[in-house]
């Protein structure tokens, strides 16, 4: 836990193609709505573009499992990623959304337990981390961060 940011904050360095980048994970501890300050003050301590940028977040418009990337465009109703267009002043960053599917209910959804397959594929030996990692690459290649 980093105090000065608010949240969990480490480097570390990977290969990416053939080329060896330099990676700040950050989790904010603040509640979803109020995620941007920190995850601002994050973006200046490693002195990155916004363009460099990967937020991953939930997406109620999404299949459950799914991922989908994408670049910029309004928070599509999403408290968090309002917030962190706020913070960081710009909506050119990226955004992983991973779906979590639609319920009626959708606060007591989005907060309850993932069900037996959710869990499966989000667990260590599960095949979403690697879906998320893929995704990570990709847009690391597509920007030129390890050509």
């Amino acid at each position: 836990m980093n105090k000065t940011l608010r949240g969990y904050f480490a480097e570390t360095k990977a290969t990416i193609g053939e080329k060896s980048v330099e990676i700040a994970f950050f989790k904010p501890e603040a509640l979803m709505n109020i995620t941007g300050p920190p995850t601002a003050e994050a973006l200046r301590k490693t002195v990155r573009s916004p363009s460099s940028l990967i937020v991953i977040h939930d997406s109620l418009e999404h299949q459950p499992a799914s991922l989908s990337p994408k670049f910029g465009g309004s928070a599509s109703g999403h408290n968090g990623i309002r917030s962190v267009i706020s913070a960081v002043g710009t909506r050119d960053f990226h955004r992983l959304r991973i779906g979590i599917g639609r319920s009626t209910y959708v606060a007591s959804y989005v907060l309850g337990r993932l069900n037996s397959h959710e869990r499966q594929y989000w667990s260590q030996n599960g095949e979403g981390i690697d879906k998320v990692w893929e995704q990570i690459e990709k847009i690391a290649m597509q920007n030129g961060v390890a050509r």
